[in-house]
């Protein structure tokens, strides 16, 4: 039998576990652009999920809403049906469908030492930034073909 998802307290991100959840925020705002982070209960600092808590206002001033899903060893359905296989992952939900993911982040692989200088952005948070800022444009501004 599967594992329910432990949830803690945390006035950092609305906690989600379900997938029903998360596709039920998606339909209350079919046009909003939804963030799941999968990642770990308590995450080291200086990690991605730190660093979106300072500059996340920004995209939630664009109507993106941010969740987080714990993610812990062991079988949890949610893990299953998000086909989640590594911590930190983003999922961005629009219309009640996955339209993109990050899964390939530096911080997850143990191969890669962080060569950031303090207060230069990460690999990882440029490349979160430019998927948000990617996903925030107004579809009416893309070409049709």
């Amino acid at each position: 039998m599967a594992s329910r998802v432990r949830l803690e307290s945390s006035s950092e991100f609305d906690l989600i576990d379900t997938s029903a959840a998360v596709f039920d925020k998606a339909k209350k705002s079919p046009e909003s652009l939804i963030v799941v982070l999968f990642n770990i209960q308590f995450p080291e600092r200086g990690t991605i999920e730190g660093k979106l808590k300072l500059w996340r206002d920004g995209y939630q001033n664009k109507g993106v809403q941010f969740y987080k899903c714990i993610i812990s060893r062991g079988k949890q359905d949610i893990k299953t049906e998000f086909n989640i296989k590594k911590t930190p992952t983003f999922v961005f939900i629009r219309g009640g469908k996955e339209v993109d993911r990050i899964e390939d982040l530096e911080e997850s692989d143990v191969n890669v030492t962080n060569q950031t200088k303090p207060g230069e952005e990460s690999n990882d948070e440029k490349k979160l930034k430019s998927k948000l800022n990617e996903l925030c444009t107004p579809s009416s501004s893309v070409d049709p073909k």
